[in-house]
């Protein structure tokens, strides 16, 4: 769709649309010498739409989710610690789930269905969403859509190996750059927390409501403060 028509629906002006163009934040094509806007990158956005407070930053982002699913965040400062461990305590996950924009820039492909697993193993990926839940028995199996996360300088890498196309219809890859030196993994799936959140912003509505379910359990469970009870333990016992 043209920019003035991606502006009018995400209720911004013209020239932020443009600059989310060239950010990632959207994806488009330059046909003619204007933009026009992906319609799914549109929807998409509008998912994710910002709720009140700023965005984290991706380093934070991540900092957050691995908190939240009771992961250590080695070398976080003290000060954004307590910031991140305060928000949690505050509004949760669920109440947060509009700040992880950053947490990677999106972008979508198509794949023949034929190659999807071995995509789907290549070590540079992250699985996470509808292709981690098995990993996480959240009672959901993908199979036919691939959702990870992939170091940013590594992304071209993947798409010429792997021949994965832009959609002209509807994509089945869904692959969120991170930058390099943020990329927090050291496994093969991302952590509950942020499997949960990719879900919770799926269109399916049966993914959203288990990944808005796990959001909420998460919550309640509180892991971030139990993790943080056993980083001090730790801390303590090295001090004496």
């Amino acid at each position: 769709m043209p920019v003035d028509e991606a502006a009018r629906r995400l209720d911004v002006n013209n020239a932020r649309v443009r600059a989310m163009l060239a950010s990632g934040q959207l994806e488009g094509d330059k046909v003619g010498g204007r933009w026009l806007v992906r319609d799914s990158s549109l929807r998409r956005r509008q998912r994710e739409r910002p709720e009140s407070g700023r965005q984290f930053s991706s380093a934070n982002a991540w900092a957050a989710l691995f908190l939240a699913s009771g992961r250590k965040v080695p070398g976080l400062r003290s000060s954004e610690r307590r910031r991140l461990l305060r928000l949690l305590d505050e509004r949760g996950l669920e109440g947060l789930k509009g700040r992880f924009h950053r947490r990677g820039w999106p972008h979508s492909f198509a794949a023949h269905p034929g190659i999807l697993r071995h995509v789907a193993d290549d070590p540079l990926l992250v699985l996470s969403g509808i292709s981690a839940a098995s990993f996480h028995r959240l009672g959901l199996s993908g199979g036919e859509e691939l959702y990870a996360y992939v170091p940013a300088s590594a992304l071209p890498q993947l798409v010429s190996r792997f021949a994965l196309a832009r959609p002209e219809g509807n994509a089945n890859v869904e692959l969120r750059a991170v930058p390099d030196v943020v990329w927090p993994f050291e496994e093969h799936f991302a952590p509950i927390a942020a499997v949960a959140l990719d879900l919770a912003q799926e269109p399916d509505a049966r993914s959203a409501r288990i990944g808005l379910q796990i959001l909420r359990q998460l919550d309640k469970k509180r892991g971030w403060r139990a993790a943080e009870s056993s980083r001090r333990g730790a801390y303590l016992a090295r001090a004496h």
